[in-house]
């Protein structure tokens, strides 16, 4: 049986680095509008929810991430204008 603290300092960890993923992917998105890499990101994260389903707070963070991720890059597909010359 896993001690309770343990069991945070996992759930911190996973949120940790999942606000990271989001960090990275936004700012590659945004710097280097790389659609490839952020779709690279977006299928890893629906990869990890899935192989993760029964556990519950990974599945939902990995999935909100996801939401976020494909919201940057429809954003930067369709909203951004580029700059013209």
């Amino acid at each position: 049986m896993r001690r309770p603290i343990s069991k945070f300092v996992s759930t911190c960890s996973v949120l940790t680095v999942l606000a990271a993923v989001l960090l990275i992917a936004a700012l590659v998105s945004f710097n280097r509008r790389d659609i490839a890499y952020t779709l690279v990101i977006l299928w890893a994260l629906v990869g990890i929810a899935v192989k993760h389903f029964a556990v519950t707070l990974v599945a939902t963070a990995s999935l909100i991430t996801a939401a976020l991720v494909a919201v940057i890059l429809i954003y930067n597909l369709f909203g951004r204008k580029t700059a013209q010359k």
